[in-house]
């Protein structure tokens, strides 16, 4: 009796229980092999129109496979020790392998990308077929194959990661293959387990996408499943993350990732006066504008409404439940990257659930439910050419069918051009500082110093809130400003050859303009393309005062900082102050001195304060500036004051070898003549030192 009733429970879960309506009958060569076929060559037709795609962080990957092939391990450089700066462990070692098959063959390294790219083709052709098979064997209408394959196939997503190095489709694929394992049972239990653990190693959130589908599949699943879930799958998942996790944080002396640190924690617990550049517009929100998958979601809808109800009731909650949990995430989280990275894994997931919603319509109206089938496909088509339109608009990138070959120039675009002018600067295993940190440092082979933190501990995790925070990393202007920051301390004791920033970047930072030399100095502009700018180290001597540990310095002024900011006594809120672009970026904004001007910052705690640095315009009259730190403790009060005549510039830089413990700042601009007085505040920096950033220096042995 025991087999019969597992069978049957088994049969009600699946959705293949009997007296189920007929399917009309079909070519059998249509409806077997030769069409899961055809729509493999659809999707790999479709995906080639995006050959030339690129993102920099593919490179990333590529620096850890040639590092790991030369015996240093999982170091990104050899100026820091063991980092993890990357988010997909498992595809570090697959790109290793095929490196060292692109080496073998004597192949120039550019060719890695071109593998890569036929590796994740190969996913990308191997989750239609699943996408193609999965339905049939819930049981689901032969049109319905027809109808999810066709969805995966089109995905505009799906296609154009399919020509990346990035772990994106394998990650896809091992998810889809963990739903594949468990739908519509669990038949073999290490199979399962074995695409759990994929997805775990493959992605740092892989953990995340495995346990929410398996808690959604146990509730979701019948006695029988959920005790071969409980005894047998879910154990052997859990003692892998168990094992990776506690190996990684023995082996890099780190919690958290640095890509999770610098992208994605201000998301979470970041500071409402932080400063946060990010994308305009919701990322799930562009997603369903450019990918054509308003019209899955209509499907979903259809699941939702219909598949409860049906033999495939089991399956649609369980979808349902993952579904919701991973798309909260994902729109949490976002990417900046173009093409949707993170909703590449759900588009096969999303279509079976919109063909189980065709399955339980089908079994009510027959003729609806190919009427809503077409209705999708014909969305799909237009999705897929809807997100065709916004690569070339936003990639800026040729379709392959214009330029149908591997053009390294083609496809690195605006890389290529600082890579030709870096190739006769540089020699392998030259220190450079550069904000992109993957092309560059794997095809010159320099040591690179990430300004944005992503691949640096030292950068990556500063405890400091003074940063503008984006979907790309930590980023601190650099300026030619002498006063600068922890960071920028740490590039000049570090004294790489090269810096090479971005053209735009530069210019935002420093009022409008590129400036000759930055950091105090230490470097003049040496080489610029239209998109970036170089510096090469000049004959300026480092200063003693800031290679100490009370060298490396934040500002306190900025409004992350502020535990109160006050303009000519109206008080602002910290959150609000962002609006005051002299407190932490370029740009300035402008003051009226009519005829006294008032800004106190109240930073939070008793912090010691090393410099004060004030710029602004010539001034059309004399002014007084008087600058005022209050402390807790004797002398109580320290005070710089300033005379500046009209027509000339107002800069304070007021330096100490001795800190003064401040918890009050004021800034006090009046004319001396009593007419109002217009000039422009260009930046206002009090340099101190909190004791995490302490900490943190004491960590990483700098400036002892």
């Amino acid at each position: 009796m025991a087999p019969q009733s597992t069978q049957t429970t088994s049969g009600r879960e699946s959705g293949t229980a009997t007296g189920s309506r007929p399917e009309p009958v079909v070519s059998r060569a249509w409806s077997g092999g030769a069409a899961a076929w055809a729509y493999v060559a659809l999707f790999l037709l479709h995906a080639l129109t995006y050959w030339h795609f690129f993102v920099d962080d593919e490179a990333i990957t590529l620096v850890y496979a040639r590092n790991l092939l030369q015996g240093h391990g999982l170091r990104y450089s050899m100026l820091e020790g063991p980092i993890e700066g990357y988010s997909n462990f498992l595809h570090v070692f697959t790109m290793a392998g095929v490196l060292a098959v692109v080496r073998a063959a004597g192949a120039d390294p550019v060719w890695v990308f071109a593998a890569g790219k036929l590796v994740s083709l190969a996913c990308g052709a191997a989750m239609v077929l699943i996408a193609w098979r999965l339905p049939r064997r819930l049981g689901c209408p032969s049109f319905v194959s027809h109808a999810v394959a066709m969805i995966v196939a089109l995905a505009g997503p799906l296609a154009v990661w399919s020509n990346s190095t990035l772990e994106t489709m394998p990650f896809a694929l091992a998810y889809l293959l963990l739903v594949d394992t468990t739908l519509p049972r669990v038949e073999r239990p290490w199979l399962s387990a074995a695409a759990a653990i994929l997805v775990i190693l493959l992605r740092i959130d892989g953990i995340l996408f495995a346990a929410i589908w398996l808690a959604a599949r146990y509730v979701a699943g019948d006695a029988d499943t959920r005790r071969v879930l409980r005894a047998r799958v879910v154990p052997a998942a859990a003692l892998a993350a168990i094992v990776y996790n506690a190996w990684r944080v023995w082996y890099f002396d780190a919690w958290l990732p640095l890509p999770l640190q610098t992208k994605v924690l201000h998301k979470l617990f970041g500071s409402d006066a932080s400063i946060v550049v990010t994308a305009p517009s919701s990322y799930l929100g562009d997603a369903l504008r450019f990918s054509g998958l308003p019209a899955v979601l209509c499907a979903l809808a259809l699941a939702a409404g219909l598949a409860f109800r049906s033999r495939w009731r089991r399956p649609a909650v369980a979808g349902a439940l993952a579904i919701a949990g991973l798309v909260a995430y994902v729109g949490v989280v976002g990417d900046w990257m173009f093409g949707f990275r993170f909703v590449v894994a759900l588009v096969a997931p999303f279509a079976i659930a919109a063909g189980i919603g065709l399955s339980a319509l089908n079994l009510h109206r027959p003729r609806l439910a190919r009427l809503a089938a077409a209705a999708l496909l014909a969305w799909s088509t237009y999705g897929a050419w809807a997100f065709q339109a916004h690569y070339r608009s936003e990639a800026h990138r040729p379709l392959f069918w214009t330029a149908p070959r591997f053009d390294p120039s083609i496809l690195f675009g605006e890389y290529h051009e600082i890579y030709l002018a870096l190739r006769e600067l540089t020699s392998p295993g030259m220190i450079i500082a550069y904000h992109e940190a993957g092309l560059i440092p794997f095809l010159l082979d320099v040591e690179n110093i990430d300004m944005l933190g992503l691949t640096s501990r030292v950068i990556g995790a500063m405890p400091t809130e003074d940063a503008v925070f984006t979907d790309v990393g930590r980023y601190f202007p650099l300026t030619h400003r002498p006063a600068y920051h922890a960071v920028h301390a740490y590039l000049v004791s570090m004294e790489p050859r090269l810096i090479v920033v971005r053209r735009s970047w530069m210019a935002t930072a420093n009022d409008g303009r590129v400036p000759g030399t930055i950091l105090g100095g230490h470097y003049t502009l040496v080489a610029g393309t239209p998109r970036f700018v170089v510096y090469g180290r000049s004959a300026q001597p480092l200063n003693p005062l800031r290679t100490r540990q009370t060298g490396f310095l934040e500002n306190l002024a900025h409004p992350a900082y502020a535990e109160r900011i006050a303009v000519n006594g109206r008080r602002m809120a910290p959150e609000g102050a962002s609006e005051l672009r002299y407190l932490w970026q370029g740009g300035g904004a402008e003051i009226l001195v009519a005829p006294s001007w008032h800004l106190q910052l109240d930073p939070r705690g008793h912090e010691p304060v090393y410099e004060v640095l004030l710029e602004a315009s010539a001034p059309s009259a004399p002014l007084l500036v008087r600058i005022t730190l209050t402390g807790p403790q004797p002398p109580y009060v320290r005070r710089v004051e300033l005379q500046a005549p009209a027509g000339e510039p107002i800069r304070i830089w007021d330096t100490s070898d001795t800190p003064f413990e401040t918890d009050r700042v004021d800034i006090h601009i009046s004319s001396l003549s009593g007419a109002p007085v217009t000039v422009r505040l260009m930046a206002l920096r009090v340099m101190g030192q909190t004791d995490r950033l302490r900490r943190h220096l004491e960590r990483e042995g700098l400036g002892n």
